[in-house]
């Protein structure tokens, strides 16, 4: 395998890319901000119902939850 260097119209099409680029790694910040964003919420609703579940039951017997 032989390395040749870059013609002109390859560094040309490098340089042309760089906007696409540049663009496409904000694109991917802004959709891992939203992925975050989601995982935090859907761990957030996922407790709530637990927490909704545990109270169901408790009321299904008949059981008050402890005052302190």
């Amino acid at each position: 395998m032989t390395m040749s260097t870059p013609t002109a119209v390859e560094d040309n099409d490098r340089t042309a890319t760089h906007p696409e680029i540049a663009r496409l790694k904000q694109e991917l910040a802004r959709a891992n901000k939203r992925l975050t964003t989601t995982e935090a919420a859907l761990d957030i609703m996922g407790k709530a119902h637990a927490l909704l579940d545990s109270l169901s039951e408790r009321a299904d017997f008949g059981d008050k939850p402890n005052k302190r």
